[in-house]
């Protein structure tokens, strides 16, 4: 029952709750003590976090998981800009997210606390910003928000509270609850234009399906449509799992040259491409490097903006793949008219080129045969068929993609489009706080651990259960592999890294090295609680001979002759 006197900050609670939000990640500070006494009073789930930076990440991964909204809170100056991070990386990764930040102390005096014009800062990275001046006006604003976060793509909407708002009088919260907004019609495509497509579907003799993260509400239609049409579904990175990764008609790329190379071959065989829930930016077109003939692609998604925004089609539809792939599963008996589409086995040839390994790749030296596959393998054999592996940003992410199987939607979570160096832990707090029946890996690099480890207290005070593992190299890896292949040389990319395992105790946190055994640690590790997992890393022959490379570059041999490479690798210390 409301009562009929409430603060603008308990209606706001009571707004988030009737919307569906469950959580909230902050930092409490002296100017939003009322808030959070609302949020205790609210019942809503708030979890204390060491920074900023990592309550956003928290939210993002709690959307990235479940699909679900979850909100931050901080305060303004140093709150506001700590979050900054993750809000772009919610925005460049498609995270619905609402941020409420208290608004900057009012006067005409100068030098006032936290003087930031925080809505011309955050303009360009969140979708919307609001302001709250009065308490009254609270219901209205953050329903309008929340349809926005939520609505097109998903992003996030920063709130303003003004003091007089958080601790101003609402008289009738009920009414402004009632009077609330409902949430926007979703929009509707011409039905001529759908018609149009389910015809060009239903003749297409080789159709192909690239498909995005935002097909994750849509997974089980897009399984059934692939079946009937037979149709390959190449995954993005944010999209692996929407299709398990064992499905004969799942396939992806490595996002290098070759990959890519190995992507447009089949992009090319089919004359007919269907886009599903993809923006096809840079990192989830290989840097652009994929190649969709305008002429035989077709676009779906939810927001309009991305449709024809980096390649022209021949027809974008702006709508939910749910509700598109609905539509066309409502005309499925019209499918069945045996054209030879390409089959499974038509693709095994081009399968293999999707799955080479053309990075050069680091050794792990403490597991048999010092081979990051047989790490992943083991990974694989233990956990769950629907684990969720949180990656951060770095040298790891890239063996991830390369060898973790995800069987289920967001069976990877990673900062795909922004790639946040400190995301992996708190993103894996979150999506664990989503999804507690679901097994939660991290995955990250010492430098991304040396960034956002403390959260890992968030995790211990949650009573959490989660594995960590942490590739220790004792550098930034993919920075000094680019420093190395460009001039044979590092630089300012050393680490200093604490003994994990002592790190691990201090924390009260369970320790182990990735070996032999790690099958069996995985298997007995508790159900509850923290275990931190670490996997030396060490340079592999490919890498120095990308140093050597690199070195002859930088003094002047654009190539190097095979005499002259086959003395240098002759020069070269390899060790077992």
């Amino acid at each position: 029952m409301i009562p009929r006197h409430y603060l603008g900050s308990d209606l706001i609670c009571e707004v988030l709750k009737k919307l569906g939000v469950r959580q909230v990640f902050g930092v409490p500070g002296g100017q939003n003590v009322p808030f959070f006494e609302a949020l205790r009073r609210s019942g809503l789930k708030t979890v204390l976090t060491t920074h900023e930076a990592g309550a956003g990440f928290m939210a993002n991964g709690y959307y990235r998981a479940s699909g679900k909204l979850a909100t931050l809170v901080t305060i303004s100056g140093p709150g506001f800009t700590n979050a900054i991070t993750a809000l772009a990386e919610a925005r460049e990764d498609s995270a619905a997210l609402l941020y409420f930040v208290t608004a900057p102390s009012e006067g005409k005096q100068k030098f006032r606390l936290h003087a930031l014009n925080q809505v011309s800062i955050i303009g360009s990275i969140v979708k919307q910003a609001f302001t709250i001046h009065k308490a009254e006006d609270a219901a209205a604003v953050v329903s309008e928000a929340f349809s926005l976060a939520t609505t097109g793509e998903p992003g996030p909407v920063m709130v303003q509270v003004t003091e007089n708002a958080m601790v101003g009088c609402v008289r009738d919260a009920k009414g402004a609850i009632e009077r609330m907004p409902g949430p926007p019609a979703a929009s509707k495509p011409n039905p001529q234009l759908i018609e149009t497509v389910i015809t060009q579907l239903q003749q297409s003799a080789g159709l192909v399906i690239y498909a995005g993260m935002g097909c994750q509400g849509a997974a089980e239609q897009l399984r059934e449509f692939a079946e009937l049409t037979g149709a390959p579904v190449i995954m993005t990175r944010s999209g692996r799992g929407i299709l398990p990764m064992d499905h004969p008609l799942a396939l992806t790329f490595e996002a290098n040259e070759t990959g890519a190379d190995a992507c447009n071959q089949i992009l090319a065989a089919a004359d007919l491409i269907l886009v599903l829930g993809c923006k096809l930016s840079h990192n989830g077109t290989a840097g652009f490097r994929l190649h969709f003939p305008p002429d035989r692609t077709l676009h779906v998604d939810t927001s309009r903006e991305v449709l024809g925004a980096n390649y022209p089609v021949r027809v974008a539809i702006c709508q939910d793949v749910a509700h598109f792939l609905s539509l066309v599963l409502n005309r499925r008996d019209a499918f069945a008219n045996g054209h030879d589409r390409l089959r499974p086995q038509k693709l095994e040839l081009l399968r293999g080129g999707t799955a080479q390994v053309t990075d050069v790749e680091p050794r792990l030296p403490t597991v048999p045969g010092e081979d990051a596959k047989w790490l992943f393998d083991t990974m694989r054999a233990a956990l769950s068929r629907d684990t969720i592996v949180v990656t951060d940003s770095g040298l790891h992410q890239g063996l991830t993609f390369r060898y973790w199987q995800s069987y289920t939607p967001a069976g990877i979570v990673a900062p795909t489009d922004f790639q946040s160096m400190g995301f992996g832990i708190p993103a894996a707090i979150g999506a664990k706080l989503a999804c507690p029946h679901r097994e939660v890996v991290a995955i990250v690099g010492d430098g991304g651990f040396a960034m956002s480890a403390m959260e890992l207290l968030t995790a211990i005070r949650e009573k959490l259960g989660l594995t960590v593992f942490v590739f220790t190299d004792g550098a930034l890896g993919q920075i000094r592999l680019q420093q190395l292949a460009s001039y044979g040389a590092s630089y300012a990319t050393t680490l200093t890294n604490p003994d994990v395992a002592t790190f691990a105790r201090a924390i009260g946190a369970d320790y182990a090295r990735a070996n032999a055994d790690l099958g069996a640690v995985l298997d007995l590790r508790p159900k509850s609680g923290l275990l931190i997992i670490e996997v030396p890393v060490r340079d592999s022959r490919g890498i120095q001979l990308l140093r050597g490379k690199g070195l002859m570059r930088r003094i002047g041999a654009d190539t190097i002759g095979s005499a002259a490479l086959s003395r240098l690798k002759s020069t070269l210390k390899f060790s077992k």
